[in-house]
């Protein structure tokens, strides 16, 4: 499990792409950044097959088959495509890129979004619960969730928040309750002033 803040970006890619069979496919995924170029070390990207993760880059490529490929020189650049060799008839499908820039620093009354992070649990029922100091938010999270090739299931949570004056020295929880685990596991988000911003400590 693991915690980030998220960076505004903008996402495009097509909405359809067509290949020859036995050929090499590239499916396209562009994004920009309030603040070029993207420091890799704060980028997020999985590529999605019918729902189910195919390839993640998280500092290092992870792929479920050697047919996959990811140009890490390019991301940098904003591009996130998708190399698939040989294409046969089961490659036919949707894919879904999804992209995510971390940043460990917020600024004071801006918009930012908390995401909590999940990954390889079993069964799919979860529970995920945000807190600030002990007390549950009110706003309900996004959730977006995946099924991986061993059947193992991830899942993001996410809440937005404006840190204010009243939030300094304030504790954001990410509280998670699974069959398998014999109490909830929680991660935090320690918000500290400097300046104009707030640093996250994790911890």
């Amino acid at each position: 499990m693991f915690l980030s803040t998220v960076s505004p970006l903008q996402l495009a890619g097509p909405s359809a792409h067509a290949t020859r069979l036995g050929s090499d496919a590239l499916v396209p995924c562009m994004f920009t950044v309030d603040n070029p170029p993207v420091d890799l070390t704060h980028l997020m990207i999985f590529w999605l097959f019918q729902d189910k993760e195919i390839l993640k880059y998280n500092e290092t490529v992870r792929r479920m088959s050697s047919r996959y490929s990811l140009s890490t020189e390019a991301l940098s650049t904003g591009i996130a495509n998708l190399t698939i060799s040989s294409i046969q008839i089961p490659d036919g499908g949707m894919y879904k890129c999804s992209v995510t820039i971390t940043n460990k620093t917020v600024v004071l009354n801006e918009e930012s979004i908390l995401r909590c992070s999940v990954t390889g649990f079993y069964p799919v029922d979860i529970s995920i619960k945000w807190f600030r100091d002990g007390e549950k938010l009110n706003q309900a999270p996004g959730e977006d969730s995946w099924r991986n090739p061993d059947r193992t299931y991830n899942v993001n949570s996410s809440v937005t928040i404006t840190p204010s004056a009243e939030d300094r020295g304030k504790i954001f929880s990410c509280r998670v309750q699974h069959e398998f685990l014999q109490e909830p596991l929680q991660e935090d988000f320690h918000l500290v002033y400097r300046g104009s911003h707030i640093i996250i400590y994790y911890y």
